[in-house]
Parts: structure tokens; C-alpha cells; sequence
């Protein structure tokens, strides 16, 4: 009996101490968002290495997703950024295009009349030098429109790959989400949690999730399902809790509002229901979602079957 309780003792060590070695992994991998966000993020998993004896064994994975939120948040703030910089040199460059073609008439107005004065009986003695200086500035100012049109082309063009690296970060940071959703165990341990606060229940169906799987590929209906819940995202108070009970089934957890029901069935069906831009093989793609929302009263709140 001895010898199987030593051996249990050992066991144990050696698991916690695995555990401990995991924590500082995650620690040391994490990725560098703000500073102070990260050092927290690093200080909650330091505690945790110390407590790994008495350390709750949801403590990591809810620490894990809390970062993701995090870094799924900062990433969206980047593309906000980024996509105000490009509306940003957008305005710049109409705004430029506009003064230029008012400048540019002016200059081919005056070089018309100075061309039309060379012309004219009284400037004979002067007409090969007017004409000359007339040439001059002429192709002065093409080649001045010349290299505007390419520093607008380059502009512009650059002005694309932000709008590019915009897509891609928001596809990566969507697909991102799909991982933050609660789990079915997760959700039922929050609806019957006597410590939560007051909470409604809100039952999502997403009609056209395995029809996009069926009429284009999985990876399709893995960048619809991530843009359903980016928009579902913009719409709900950012308390909630949303998780995923099937394949085109979502839970989300409101926190108390004064919002008659209906009416947030309606704006969320309104709101999510219609197409979503996707991409197949490089080539766009329009898959449609229609959703189907209701609310459920805290009486009638139950963890379906």
C-alpha cells in the first residue's frame, strides 16, 4: 500500500511538474501585443506556474482565450487603422487629382494664348522665340503630368496592397474567432452557474452553412461561419457569450436588457441574414445565410437536447 502511494506521490510531481513546464512555454510564446495587455497575460500565467498545485484545470484554457480575445481585438484595431490610412491617402490623392486638372487647365490655357500671340502679326520679330519658349514649357508639362499619373499609379497601387493586407488580416482574425466559441459543456456551465449574473438566452439558426460545404468546399463554409460571427460580433453587447451547439446551431448568452424580444430577434435576423463575401481558388464567391433568431426568457432558458 505504501509503495502504490509513493508511486501515486511521484506520478503526481512529475504531472504537476509538466504542467508548470507547459505554463512557462505559453508564457514565453506569447505574442508581443501591447505591452502592458502582454505583461498581464504573463503575470496571470506566472501565478498560475506557482499555484500549479491548486490550480483550477479550466485556469489555463480560460486564460488562453481570454489572450485570443485580446489579440483578435488588437488585430482589429490594426485593420481599422490601416483601413483609415488608405481612406486617408484615397482623399489625399482626389483631393491632389482635383487641384492638378484645375492647374493643369490654366497652364495649357496660357501656353494656347501664348502660342496664339506668337502668331499674331504683331509679334513676327518674336515668334520663333515664343514659339520656342512655347515648346519648352510644353513639354515641361507633360513630363510633369508624366510622373504624376506614375506617382498616382504607384499610390494607388499601394493603396490596393493595403486594402489586400486588410482582407487578410480580417479573414485570419474571423477564422481566428470560430476557436473562441464556447463549447457546449462551457455554455451549460454558464447558463447553470447560480453565481452568473441575469443573462438571456438567444438561439441562433444559420441556415446555409452545410449547403456552402456542399456547393463549394469545407474551407468556404469554414470563411462563412467566420464572417456570420464577425458580423454577429458587431451586433451583440460585447459581454456576451456566444457558442456553437451544431454545425449551423449558435447559443449567445445577452446580458440583461431592456430590448423587447422581438425586436432583437428582428434586428439580428435582419442584420445577419443575406450574403457573405468569400473566396474559392482565388476568385470570389457569394454564399447566403438565412437566420433565424429567439429569444428566450429566463424561465424558458434550458440546455436543448
Amino acid at each position: 500500500m505504501g509503495t502504490a502511494t509513493s508511486e501515486i506521490e511521484v506520478l503526481r510531481a512529475v504531472a504537476i511538474d509538466c504542467y508548470r513546464a507547459a505554463v512557462r512555454n505559453v508564457a514565453f510564446y506569447a505574442v508581443e501585443l501591447d505591452r502592458e495587455v502582454t505583461a498581464r497575460y504573463r503575470e496571470s500565467l506566472s501565478r498560475l506556474e506557482q499555484n500549479a498545485e491548486t490550480a483550477d484545470g479550466d485556469a489555463m484554457p480560460a486564460l488562453l482565450r481570454g489572450y485570443r480575445g485580446q489579440a483578435l481585438a488588437y488585430v482589429n484595431r490594426l485593420c481599422g487603422q490601416i483601413a483609415e490610412t488608405a481612406g486617408s491617402l484615397r482623399r489625399i490623392l482626389d483631393s491632389l487629382a482635383e487641384g492638378d486638372g484645375d492647374y493643369e487647365g490654366r497652364m495649357r490655357g496660357a501656353l494656347a494664348r501664348l502660342r496664339a500671340l506668337a502668331r499674331s502679326d504683331g509679334a513676327a520679330d518674336l515668334r520663333g522665340p515664343l514659339l520656342a519658349a512655347a515648346a519648352a514649357i510644353q513639354q515641361g508639362l507633360d513630363e510633369m503630368c508624366r510622373r504624376q499619373e506614375e506617382s498616382v499609379a504607384r499610390l494607388l497601387e499601394d493603396i490596393r496592397t493595403l486594402h489586400k493586407r486588410i482582407d487578410s488580416l480580417e479573414s485570419a482574425a474571423s477564422i481566428d474567432m470560430l476557436a473562441t466559441l464556447l463549447t457546449r459543456a462551457e455554455m451549460e456551465e454558464r447558463m447553470q452557474s447560480p453565481a452568473a449574473p441575469a443573462r438571456r438566452l438567444l438561439l441562433l439558426g444559420a441556415a446555409g452553412l452545410r449547403l456552402a460545404e456542399t456547393r463549394f468546399d469545407s474551407q468556404v463554409a469554414t470563411q462563412l461561419a467566420a464572417a456570420f460571427l464577425k458580423r454577429l460580433h458587431r451586433v451583440l453587447p460585447p459581454e456576451s457569450a456566444i457558442g456553437r451547439w451544431s454545425d449551423e446551431e449558435f447559443m449567445v448568452l445577452l446580458p440583461a436588457g431592456e430590448e423587447p424580444a422581438a425586436q432583437t430577434e428582428k434586428r439580428i435576423e435582419d442584420q445577419l441574414s443575406g450574403s457573405y463575401a468569400c473566396a474559392r481558388d482565388g476568385k470570389g464567391v457569394r454564399p447566403s445565410l438565412q437566420v433565424h433568431a429567439t429569444m428566450l426568457s429566463a424561465g424558458q432558458a434550458a440546455v436543448p437536447a
